[in-house]
C-alpha cells in the first residue's frame, strides 16, 4: 500500500451556533454496571463486544445486555511476548472481529503491533503483511482501526501527534492527506515497518477513521496543530470531522470548532455520524449528517465509547470513572432524534 494524497472540499458547515438542542437530550436508560473499566465497544454477531481494562492489560469481553454482566473472551498469549493484548474491536461478518494485537516484545524494543481476525471460540488469524512498530506505552500511542473486507483504516499515534494510514494484502502504507493547501498535512509518522523510532512533523493530526455501511467513504477527524509546539495547545486544539472517499483523493469538512472530538462512529443507514466531544463548552454525544448539517446533541453523557445498534435503532455507550480501573456505566439510547 502506497502514500495517497487527498484535497479538500468546501465546508459543508463550519458555524458553532449550528447545533440543534434535542428535547431528547440526556435521554437514555441504564442497561448495565460493572466495576471493570470498559473502553471501545462493537457489535458482533448480536453481542456488545467491549474492551475490558484490568489495570494495565486489556482484554477483550462480551457484555450480556440483558444481565449487565462482562464475560472475558479467551486470553491470548505469544511466546515471544511479556504481554499479548486485543485492542480496537471492529466486527465483521458473523462472529468474527478484527483486532489489532499488541505485543510487548521480548525480541525487540517496544511494542510489535499487527493485525488479525478473531473468533468467539479464541481462534486467531493473523492478518498477512501487517506488522506495526510502536515505540512506547500503547495506552499513549493507541491504534484505533476500522476495517471491511477491502481493508482497514488505521490511526496510529495520540491527540498531540497522529496520523492514519491503511492496509491491505500488500501491506501498510501511510496516508498523505492534505487539506486545505498543496502542502502534506498529515506526516506524522509514528509507526512503519522497520522505521527506527517516532517522527511527528508539526502540521496536522487525522485520528478516529470510521468506515460508511456501502465501505465507499471514510469519516475522521482532523485537527491542524502547525505552530503549536505546546504539548496542552496540541491536545485540545479544535477538531474537524471530515468525509473522504476510499481513493483519498477529496475531503469535505462537515463539522468543525470541536474540542476533544473521539468515537466517531457510522450509522447503519449510511445517513448519520456520531461522536463525542465538546461543543460551546457542553460536552456530550453528538450525531451530525454524513452530508453536512445541523449537529443534534443526544445527550450530556462523558462517554468513553460509543456505537450504533446494528438496526441503527439506537445508541449504546460507556462511562468509565476510572480507564484503569472502572467502574464504568452501559447505557442505551433507545428514542433517538434523527431518522435511521
Amino acid at each position: 500500500a502506497g502514500a495517497v494524497g487527498c484535497q479538500t472540499a468546501r465546508h459543508a458547515t463550519d458555524d458553532r451556533t449550528d447545533v440543534a438542542r434535542s428535547p431528547h437530550a440526556a435521554a437514555g436508560r441504564v442497561i448495565g454496571r460493572t466495576p471493570l473499566a470498559l473502553g471501545a465497544i462493537t457489535w458482533a454477531d448480536g453481542r456488545l463486544v467491549v474492551e475490558v481494562q484490568r489495570g494495565f492489560v486489556t482484554r477483550l469481553g462480551s457484555f450480556d445486555l440483558s444481565s449487565g454482566r462482562v464475560e472475558l473472551l479467551p486470553a491470548m498469549s505469544d511466546p515471544d511476548c511479556y504481554r499479548l493484548e486485543a485492542i480496537s474491536p471492529v466486527a465483521l461478518v458473523g462472529d468474527r472481529i478484527a483486532v489489532v494485537l499488541s505485543c510487548s516484545s521480548k525480541s525487540a524494543p517496544g511494542w510489535r503491533n499487527s493485525l488479525a481476525v478473531i473468533r468467539a471460540s479464541g481462534s486467531v488469524r493473523p492478518l498477512p503483511n501487517s506488522d506495526m512498530i510502536i515505540f512506547g506505552d500503547p495506552i499513549m500511542l493507541a491504534a484505533i482501526m476500522t476495517m471491511d473486507a477491502r481493508g482497514a483504516v488505521i490511526f496510529a499515534g495520540d491527540d498531540a501527534c497522529g496520523s492514519l494510514f491503511t492496509w491491505d494484502a500488500t501491506g501498510i502504507g501511510p496516508i498523505d492527506l492534505r487539506i486545505g493547501t498543496n502542502d502534506p498535512w498529515s506526516l506524522a509518522r509514528y509507526f512503519q515497518p522497520g522505521y527506527g523510532g517516532p517522527k511527528c512533523a508539526q502540521l496536522g493530526v487525522a485520528m478516529w477513521p470510521t468506515l460508511s455501511p456501502d465501505g465507499n467513504r471514510v469519516a475522521f477527524a482532523a485537527k491542524d496543530i502547525a505552530g503549536l509546539d505546546a504539548l496542552v495547545g496540541r491536545l485540545y486544539a479544535s477538531s474537524q470531522i471530515l468525509i473522504a472517499d476510499r481513493a483519498w483523493t477529496r475531503t469535505t469538512v462537515i463539522a468543525s470548532g470541536i474540542e476533544e472530538l473521539k468515537n466517531l462512529s457510522w450509522s447503519p443507514s449510511g445517513g448519520w455520524i456520531a461522536f463525542t466531544g465538546r461543543r460551546d463548552g457542553v460536552q456530550g454525544i453528538w450525531l451530525v449528517p454524513a452530508n453536512g448539517g445541523p449537529i443534534v446533541l443526544l445527550s450530556e453523557m462523558n462517554a468513553r465509547a460509543i456505537a450504533w445498534a446494528p438496526d441503527g435503532a439506537s445508541i449504546v455507550a460507556v462511562e468509565s470513572a476510572n480507564v484503569f480501573d472502572g467502574p464504568s456505566t452501559v447505557m442505551r439510547f433507545d428514542d433517538l432524534p434523527v431518522p435511521h
